[in-house]
């Protein structure tokens, strides 16, 4: 290929630029010389001027300002749809309030009147707290919108001010009676104004007071709240130093995502431009290069209008051919699906949601083949978000609540519901593995089939995660178990003294009727077949007794005696 440095250089000067050399245009690019490795000036490789990965590094894209996270997340389906599903997920199931029953025992016998006035107050309470102040309506925009924008404030209008400049002061828990409003607020329109500088304060270094611009149609007001009248719910975590840029802030959800949303755009706004030129036709004009050089252009537009007009395409291109003739070609979309797929992913991935949830859909390239892995991982996820940032904010908010109505002497304790539910083919499986369990328990006396069936029927759901232990009732069937036993002893114990008194009566009529063997003759161990008449106050036969060889075990049987007695001592009283 020929070069015209001249001509170049021309160029050069009529755009004011000041001209070069008359070098080689190869001299003229900077490059750095490599004594470790190859290198090629003309191409660049090894070269660290033209490389594209030596030449790659990381650059800030800089924070999302409100104006772009409010837009994406009022106009990209994606981005909303990002920041709703796991505040969805967190708060759609609800909890369970736990009556500890335990709490209103007196003297070991509990108070069953207390414990039914106890637990229609706490019935009491959570009703309140759903019909009146829409308190799971508040958690999920407190939630999403901390992750729209960094952070959120949900305050409270507490009974105890009577104007605008209250909010500055701390709250006076004496003074609350009643809430007469609930209000969330995104963080770029909080702005933390003081924070608390003494160091030995529990909240050293956080806001002490925030200013709040409360906007409405007509106008709006800007208030000055102290932290103790708010519940403060941050967004993702971020540096120290991030922090001080965002004003006292997280980050955004949507922050880090953003070029993930941003290919995800193009590549669907793309296949759109693809799909509109799906179909492109073509006009093969004769003489159209000469008509138009001759400045017949009038007849040219004038086939170009009745080509186009019973066209169903929006494209039209003519192009000079020997004779005229219509066309129409089609334009390849091979791998378009593909593609949507990886840009699929990579947007799961950046929201760490599974696919199926994301998609709202289990099968098809886009939607499906989402493991069950990813799905079981996602929700241990949001089970840990409920109680890093759903938890603190439901405890806030009832302790603000029952601070102003006064319902329940404690806020009771509670536990979420489960984010999965079973089908009934499901929960029929997982019910007759629990009861081969128990039947396996039962079995091997872990437990009582009375414990199993007090552990699973006793409530209006089963409870097959726990165990009822009645380890009282077990300590009383121990104390009778050790009576019988003992009184099985005894008997065991009168019946041994019997047998050896026999015996040694029997050894005594022996020795008045045969004469003690000899030393060598103790070698023949064969009993001998001998007639006793036992001494008794009535007449017997005269039976045959085989009497073996006696034997001293007294000092044995004592020992073992002595044992029995001492244990039997040890476990019961008598």
């Amino acid at each position: 290929m020929s070069y015209n440095l001249e001509a170049t250089r021309r160029l050069e000067l009529a755009a004011g630029r000041k001209s070069t050399p008359q070098l080689d245009p190869a001299i003229r690019i900077p490059r750095s010389n490599r004594f470790d490795g190859w290198q090629n000036a003309n191409t660049g490789f090894g070269t660290t001027s033209q490389h594209p990965v030596t030449n790659s590094s990381h650059i800030d894209l800089g924070k999302l300002s409100a104006d772009q996270l409010e837009g994406l997340y009022r106009s990209d389906w994606v981005a909303r749809k990002g920041v709703d599903a796991p505040a969805e997920d967190m708060t759609r199931n609800g909890i369970t309030f736990k009556h500890n029953d335990d709490d209103l025992e007196e003297e070991g016998t509990p108070d069953k009147e207390k414990v039914k006035e106890h637990q229609k107050k706490v019935e009491d309470f959570e009703d309140t707290l759903t019909t009146q102040f829409e308190w799971w309506k508040r958690a999920f925009e407190a939630l999403a919108l901390a992750s729209m924008s960094g952070g959120s404030l949900t305050i409270f209008g507490f009974n105890d001010i009577q104007d605008v400049k209250g909010f500055e002061d701390p709250l006076n828990e004496n003074q609350v009676s009643d809430i007469s409003w609930v209000k969330t607020f995104p963080a770029h329109l909080c702005i933390p104004l003081t924070f608390y500088q003494d160091i030995n304060h529990p909240q050293w270094g956080l806001p002490e007071h925030y200013q709040v611009v409360v906007r409405f149609p007509a106008g709006g007001v800007t208030l000055r709240v102290h932290e103790t009248r708010v519940i403060r719910v941050d967004g993702r975590h971020t540096t120290q130093q991030n922090r001080v840029t965002n004003r006292g802030w997280n980050d955004s959800d949507i922050q880090a995502v953003y070029t993930a949303l941003r290919d995800y755009g193009v590549c669907v706004t793309s296949s759109n431009s693809t799909m509109e030129s799906f179909t492109q036709d073509y006009l093969g004009m004769a003489g159209l290069a000469e008509k138009v050089m001759m400045g017949d252009t009038d007849a040219v537009l004038e086939r170009i209008y009745l080509a186009h007009v019973k066209m169903t395409s929006n494209t039209l291109s003519v192009y000079d051919a020997e004779s005229e003739k219509m066309e129409r070609q089609g334009t390849p979309v091979t791998g378009l699906a593909d593609l949507w797929d990886r840009y699929s992913e990579a947007i799961c991935g950046g929201w760490s949601i599974p696919r199926s949830r994301f998609f709202s859909s289990e099968t098809g390239s886009l939607g499906g083949d989402s493991t069950e892995a990813d799905t079981r991982n996602y929700f241990k996820r949001i089970k840990s978000s409920q109680q890093l940032k759903l938890r603190p904010y439901l405890n806030s908010f009832m302790s603000f609540v029952n601070m102003a109505i006064g319902a329940v002497e404690e806020i009771p304790n509670y536990d979420f519901n489960d984010l999965q539910e079973q089908s009934d083919q499901e929960k029929a499986e997982t019910r007759n593995r629990q009861a081969e369990t128990d039947a396996i328990y039962i079995v091997n006396n872990v437990v009582s089939a009375e414990e199993v069936a007090i552990s699973r029927f006793s409530k209006d759901t089963p409870e097959l995660e726990m165990m009822i232990v009645d380890f009282d009732a077990r300590e009383e069937m121990d104390e009778e178990i050790s009576q019988e036993e003992a009184i099985e002893m005894q008997e065991t114990i009168a019946n041994i003294e019997m047998e050896n008194a026999i015996n040694e009566a029997a050894a005594k009529q022996n020795k008045g009727f045969i004469e003690e063997p000899k030393k060598e003759e103790k070698k023949d161990s064969q009993p001998q077949i001998i007639n006793v008449k036992p001494e008794i106050n009535v007449e017997a036969p005269i039976v045959n007794v085989k009497v073996p060889e006696p034997k001293d075990n007294s000092e044995a049987f004592g020992k073992k005696l002595d044992e029995i007695n001492k244990k039997l001592s040890e476990d019961i009283e008598f």
